[in-house]
Order: C-alpha cells, then structure tokens, then sequence
C-alpha cells in the first residue's frame, strides 16, 4: 500500500462550478482524507502517475495537479482522521533483523521468510 499527497490549486477563471466531481473521484481510488484545502492523503495500490492520469480529467486546463508518493513525513496539528491515516500506511511491524549467523541459517531453512535469491547466492554460511 502506498501513501500518495494529492495537491491540486484550482485557478481562475473557473469553467466548472464545484469540484465535487475532483473529490468523488479522489474517494474512489483509495482510502482518502483531506489534510488542508488542496492537500489530500490517499491510500493506494496505485502510483503517482495513474493517480494523476485518473484525476486530470476531474479539473480545468489551466488548473495545476501534483501527486507524490509519501516516504517520510511530519506534521503538526492537522486533522486526526489524516494523521490515522498516514500512520496506519506505516504502521505494519518490520520483521526482526538477522544479525546472527544462526539467525540466518535458521531463517533460510523457514519456507514462510521471503529471503531473495540475492541475499541466497552471496550468504555463505559454515
């Protein structure tokens, strides 16, 4: 799951009366919460660029559209729904580091640890 910034600035003139539309298709692509005016948090399968490709359709020619992927952030006094939301992206529980060599080999004989064939090819255990 990938944690997207949607920033849009909607310039004048305007040829659309709302951007309701912008907003109902935000929704759709993912679990999504406004964090400022034009700044929205959505969580997504999908990247940056169909996220755009999706939403340019929503907004007028001479309005600007800009997606990020979220890596790292920090923030102060936004709403609670946004920063649930940001931290959940993150909030999954990284497996323990192997440090040792009994670590390894234990965790290469365990079918359910996703070593790569990388790490296989130059770990050489004795």
């Amino acid at each position: 799951m990938r944690l997207l910034h949607i920033n849009y600035d909607l310039n004048s003139p305007e040829t659309r009366k709302d951007y309701t539309f912008l907003i109902k298709a935000i929704h759709v692509l993912g679990e999504a919460e406004r964090v400022q005016g034009s700044l929205w948090a959505l969580r997504t399968n999908l990247t940056p660029v169909q996220v755009r490709n999706h939403l340019q359709v929503f907004i007028d020619p001479n309005d600007s559209l800009h997606v990020t992927e979220v890596t790292s952030y920090a923030s102060y006094n936004i709403p609670p729904k946004s920063a649930i939301l940001m931290e959940n992206t993150w909030n999954v529980p990284a497996p323990a580091p192997v440090n040792t060599r009994l670590q390894l080999r234990n965790a290469l004989n365990n079918p359910k640890i996703g070593l790569t064939s990388n790490l296989l090819r130059t770990t050489r255990l004795r």
